[in-house]
């Protein structure tokens, strides 16, 4: 099992492979078009097996004084497709974050989950964050949510600076978990330094910036969407400006973090719902109409969140998302999705056989097509006009990745070679 020392001085030694990965994400325009392609990536599918995935367990992305005064350790885990197989060097993240009342819990709680989400395509991140507050006072919760969410940005930040070295697109990030995880997430997105100082007055003074706890990184994010697993969200800060889309499950029985209104200003996953839809932001809402706090806790259930979550952020990249709401377990089926506004183009040409042994047809070209052709290394192998010409009985069997490009658009194919 790696860790992010040994991994840090495998990967980072030779300074090219790291420089070839941000060019190799500029050259193939790994972006929004690029993550919605025709195939089962980033969908309800799993493109990769449970040994194809790299683990990076007890990272640290931080040092903080916990409520007891104490310096506490930071610890994050990562889950991966390996880029020894992977076609794309830079792949989307989604940080996740667990529950416990802010009280209890550990970030080994989500190591389904992550595995889920990575099979699926995504580079995934569970963290701990520091835990505990004085009960004495109930108004010391508050506390413990502003000491995760400086954890939460020291770890987000930490992710932008490894970046490069596990393959994280940092224009795709994603946060979301469970029960405190949930709000600790929403908090993290909505709610800023200004927005702290004017609901609790001194706390800042008292516990510092929620931007420069933990690490001494500056690197800035955005969050681009959201998993809400039984959480709530900061009613005042929530403005139309501000909303995020966001996949949400919860029980209509809860009573510890209710559907509707919540302690300390916050509001549940209902209420978030239908503010979203009101100004336009797309929601995605399944609501167990039986169920308590935390919902779904079987293997289908899991399972099934994970392949909403999947498709819900899937559908962010191919700007196909509609709002949704059910009190059932509907599956998802988006393996196959496209860019609505590339949907007739893309549809225009197919590549085949696939495997392919030695030429490679395409349907439906025009002849002004430009082919690019790259192995799991982000190594050139063709480059041309006439890449159906080609003799390819030599090439080595494995995965490969073909960029086609016309005065229109750009359309990838992932290739397996016998």
């Amino acid at each position: 099992m790696n860790t992010f020392h040994s991994l840090n001085n495998t990967k980072i030694k030779n300074i090219t492979n790291i420089v070839f990965v941000v060019c190799f994400a500029l050259l193939t325009n790994q972006s929004f078009a690029q993550y919605c392609t025709d195939d089962e990536r980033f969908s309800e599918i799993e493109v990769f097996t449970n040994n194809e995935i790299e683990t990076t367990l007890n990272a640290v992305y931080g040092s903080a004084i916990n409520w007891e005064g104490d310096a506490e350790s930071l610890e994050i885990d990562f889950y991966l497709p390996s880029l020894d197989i992977d076609p794309l060097s830079s792949r989307p993240f989604i940080l996740l974050i667990h529950g416990g009342g802010f009280t209890i819990g550990d970030k080994s709680s989500y190591a389904f989950e992550c595995r889920a989400l990575a099979r699926r395509g995504y580079v995934v991140a569970s963290m701990n964050y520091r835990l505990g507050y004085d009960q004495s006072n109930s108004s010391n919760l508050v506390n413990a949510l502003y000491r995760a969410q400086q954890d939460v940005n020291a770890a987000l930040r930490y992710v932008i600076e490894i970046a490069p070295i596990l393959g994280i697109d940092t224009s795709w990030i994603f946060i979301g978990g469970g029960s405190a995880g949930s709000i600790s997430s929403l908090f993290t997105t909505y709610m800023d330094q200004d927005d702290w100082n004017f609901l609790f007055p001194g706390i800042e003074s008292n516990l510092g910036s929620i931007n420069t706890s933990g690490n001494d990184f500056t690197h800035t994010f955005e969050i681009n969407g959201l998993l809400n697993q039984w959480g709530s969200g900061p009613d005042i800060a929530m403005t139309p400006s501000e909303l995020k889309p966001m996949v949400s499950f919860h029980g209509a029985l809860d009573q510890v973090v209710p559907i509707g209104e919540g302690g300390f200003g916050t509001i549940g996953s209902q209420l978030i719902h239908e503010r979203l839809i009101d100004n336009g932001i797309c929601s995605d809402f399944t609501l167990d109409p039986q169920g308590n706090h935390v919902v779904y806790n079987t293997l289908e259930g899991r399972t099934f969140m994970m392949n909403r979550t999947s498709c819900f952020f899937k559908s962010l990249f191919c700007d196909s998302c509609s709002d949704f709401f059910s009190t059932e377990m509907v599956e998802p089926n988006c393996s196959g999705i496209l860019n609505t506004n590339d949907l007739d183009e893309l549809n225009e040409t197919t590549v085949f056989p696939n495997p392919f042994k030695n030429q490679l047809n395409f349907s439906s070209l025009n002849g002004n097509e430009y082919f690019l052709m790259y192995d799991v290394h982000g190594h050139l192998i063709y480059e041309g006009l006439n890449i159906h010409l080609q003799d390819f009985q030599k090439l080595s069997r494995g995965m490969y990745l073909i960029k086609m490009q016309d005065e229109n658009h750009t359309q990838s194919f992932k290739l397996i070679k016998e």
